[in-house]
């Protein structure tokens, strides 16, 4: 565990940010948002994950999530994912044609989680664990102008599990998590039932490794 922390690199998560903000938008209707994903496959499967495109439509859009996994030691065991969205949007587009003509680059929102979510899997890759963990970056997560959007890639992702009958012993899904405020550190963390057990490993391990963040 602690050589996985210090093998950390900050510098990496910048560069995966700067890759995606070069797409100029990845809003979800558009040809870069499948660009965007394809770089994403790339990144994860150079790590030697299994990687599959999950592919759904947004009205007659098609959008895709990237679903990477790294297979854990017993096969009953429930999972573990960690994701992001991976689409960006411009508040000021009205139509599809200035969504196109927009810039969206998406550094914080959220590119920043994606980027985690690559380190994440980078350090992880070479690791074995009981339980298979996922790496997902979601597509079509931003609601657009027009509203078609919002939560449709992790919808179809939790419709495909289910159908699988999967089951998961935690998830993290990481947003927004390059915006800072002030000169502190700080961490928002989400959770739906009390006594979270990855937001309590999380709040002990910036204890423990002593990492200057308020996690919260």
């Amino acid at each position: 565990m602690e050589q996985a922390v210090a093998d950390v690199s900050g510098e990496r998560m910048m560069s995966t940010i700067r890759d995606l903000e070069a797409f100029g938008s990845r809003a979800f209707y558009l040809p870069s948002s499948l660009d965007a994903a394809a770089y994403i496959y790339d990144r994860l499967e150079q790590l030697g994950l299994y990687v599959t495109y999950q592919y759904f439509s947004v009205q007659d859009f098609a959008a895709v999530n990237v679903v990477a996994t790294l297979n854990g030691t017993s096969e009953g065991a429930p999972q573990y994912l960690f994701g992001a969205h991976f689409d960006s949007e411009n508040m000021f587009a009205d139509t599809y044609s200035e969504g196109e003509n927009y810039s969206a680059p998406g550094a914080d929102d959220d590119a920043s989680g994606v980027a985690a979510v690559i380190e994440l899997a980078t350090l992880m890759a070479g690791m074995e664990f009981e339980n298979t963990v996922k790496f997902v970056a979601f597509d079509a997560e931003e609601y657009g102008f027009d509203q078609i959007g919002g939560l449709k890639g992790s919808a179809h992702f939790a419709s495909v599990e289910k159908a699988a009958k999967a089951r998961y012993a935690g998830t993290a899904i990481l947003d927004m998590i390059g915006w800072k405020q002030g000169s502190d550190n700080v961490a928002f963390g989400i959770v739906n039932v009390d006594n979270d057990r990855m937001a309590m490993a999380t709040e002990d391990s910036v204890e423990r490794f002593g990492i200057d963040l308020t996690f919260t």
